[in-house]
Order: structure tokens, then sequence, then C-alpha cells
């Protein structure tokens, strides 16, 4: 994931910078950096950070999430549906409605065409469904509207939350 945004042509935005971070002290002093150095924050993956207090324990998600949300005024952006019902505030994630037609056609080229799963390749996702948390959103951009498409798009998907 972390070659994956580093690598990615964010033109015309500029990536400010990631990092992959190991325990929640860590987690803590990327986001304080974060002030002023950058307009929103990108969150992946926060389920691996680990305990400084005790390395064998991983952090519970909700509590990275909520810590994060009452320590910095930026906006967040995370990448699946979890990352919403952890607390955050906006989320993109690949269709799964997509990813279920796709493996469904790779399972029929396996049946029927006798094509090894191996040879398949990968396929490019073309949807992505939207998540809103719409108090967080307001809070972190005040004076600013969820553009009607976005919020239509989220509530096709059952993806707006109050």
């Amino acid at each position: 994931i972390h070659r994956s945004i580093t690598d990615f042509d964010w033109k015309p935005f500029v990536l400010a910078g990631s990092k992959p971070i190991g325990d929640f002290d860590e987690w803590k002093k990327a986001v304080k950096d974060a002030e002023g150095k950058a307009d929103c924050l990108l969150i992946t993956h926060y389920h691996t950070i680990m305990d400084p207090e005790n390395p064998d324990k991983v952090v519970r998600p909700v509590e990275v999430i909520a810590w994060t949300r009452e320590h910095t005024d930026l906006p967040m952006l995370g990448f699946w549906r979890f990352f919403m019902e952890d607390g955050g505030m906006m989320a993109v994630g690949l269709s799964p409605y997509e990813q279920g037609e796709v493996a469904g056609r790779m399972a029929i080229d396996i049946i029927e065409k006798g094509i090894k799963a191996g040879e398949i390749g990968q396929k490019a996702n073309r949807l992505f469904v939207m998540y809103i948390r719409k108090s967080a959103f307001y809070k972190r951009l005040p004076g600013r509207k969820i553009p009607v498409e976005l919020e239509a798009f989220a509530d096709a998907v059952e993806g707006t939350y109050e």
C-alpha cells in the first residue's frame, strides 16, 4: 500500500508524505507532524498499529481513529468501509459489486474455458463506492457542501452516515 501511495501520480495534488507506522506513538507523532504540512490525512492500514506499552497487542482500530479525530482538525479520508465503521469522515473503496462480478467471470473462464487461475491476470477496477459521515464532513470542512453527486453516490450504497 505504501508503495502504491508514493508511486501514484497525484497531479494536480501534491502528496505531502507517506510513512509506514509501527506503533501508536509513531501514529500520534505522524498525525501531529501533518498539521500545517497537509490539507488532509489519507488513512490506509491502521488495524496493525501496535501498543507501545505492550508490543504484542494491537491498538483497537476504533481507538486509533477516535484519537486521531480528537487530535487533528485535518479532514480524514480512508479507503475502505470499515474506516467509516471505526468513526472516519469519508472513505472511497473498490466496488464490492464489481469485485464479485469480476470474480464470477474469472470462475466461468476457469470452468468453461479451462483457463488456469494463474493465467487470468489482474483486472483493473473501474467502479468505486463512496462513504460520507456528514457530521464530520461539515465539522472539518466548515462552509463547504457535499457535492450532490457524491452524496447520491454514497446514498446508493447506503454509505451516508449522520
